[in-house]
């Protein structure tokens, strides 16, 4: 639960403070749905994996 979190603060540091930090301005429209798509994806894909070889 530690490492969740840990990796929670991280996310929202990157998505969010960082950004006015470097004045790179953050991820929008299809990068940032295609970036949630990947996180998706890696939650799901064990689901349907399981058990096979």
């Amino acid at each position: 639960m530690l490492f969740g979190f840990g990796a929670l603060v991280a996310a929202g540091f990157l998505l969010t403070a960082a950004q006015n930090w470097t004045n790179v301005p953050a991820l929008r429209g299809t990068k940032l749905a295609l970036l949630s798509l990947c996180w998706l994806a890696a939650r799901f894909v064990p689901l349907f994996s399981y058990g096979q070889k």
